[in-house]
């Protein structure tokens, strides 16, 4: 794959980015980023790769990445921007409380945090805007589950089941709320139980003998 970061004039004729070759753009601080710029045409049936590492997340930053007012810019259906959910056109990104946004109609990338957000930006890139005690992709793990565990898109999330007599959850380091594990032996009456949290993860282990139980974690997103 064409994984070519630098910038990319186009001045006469098209640019064609065929279907699965990659243009990557390294976003660094607020508008520091190389981009495709030029008066000719480009033809995009392959991949964007944005690299986000160096990137100044602070709210509201953009880079241009397309100069679509100089430029004459086709999407193909292949197009993709690796790592983000398109919706028409508008494909995000999100990390926590950072959500990443390209734009194919304006070309630029922009990022929102802080205020901007946490659950509510992740449930608008990742569940429809839903609560967090809904299921947006219906796979049995609630929304707000998801959030904790850093899930994107509306691919299936497995529940974790109980691995060496524990159950371990992954847990996003960007989280920002509450969670308690509660049990219950009839789905009814729920008791919170203490679990210990390991690096990027929480975990809680059952005791022995006592019979059938139920465990959830129960999420409370900011």
């Amino acid at each position: 794959a064409n994984t070519y970061s630098g910038n990319t004039a186009v001045n006469a004729g098209t640019l064609a980015l065929a279907d699965n070759a990659q243009l990557r753009f390294v976003i660094g601080a607020n508008g520091v980023t190389n981009s495709i710029t030029g008066s000719g045409a480009v033809q995009l049936d392959g991949d964007f790769a944005i690299d986000t590492t160096a990137a100044s997340t602070a709210n509201g930053n953009s880079w241009s990445i397309v100069n679509v007012g100089t430029l004459t810019e086709t999407y193909g259906a292949t197009f993709s921007v690796i790592g983000f959910t398109n919706n028409s056109g508008v494909w995000t990104m999100t990390a926590g409380a950072i959500t990443w946004t390209f734009t194919q109609a304006t070309g630029v990338l922009s990022v929102s945090s802080g205020g901007g957000g946490g659950y509510t930006a992740w449930a608008t890139a990742n569940a429809g805007g839903q609560a967090a005690n809904l299921d947006f992709d219906k796979d049995g793990v609630s929304n707000g589950v998801e959030y904790f565990m850093g899930a994107t898109g509306s691919t299936f999330t497995a529940n974790p089941g109980l691995v060496s007599g524990k159950i371990t959850w992954p847990k996003d380091p960007a989280f920002s709320g509450t969670y308690t594990v509660q049990t219950s032996p009839n789905l009814v009456t729920w008791t919170n139980v203490s679990s210990t949290v390991v690096g990027n993860t929480v975990e809680y282990t059952p005791a022995t003998g006592q019979g059938k139980a139920f465990v959830r974690l129960l999420v409370i997103p900011n």
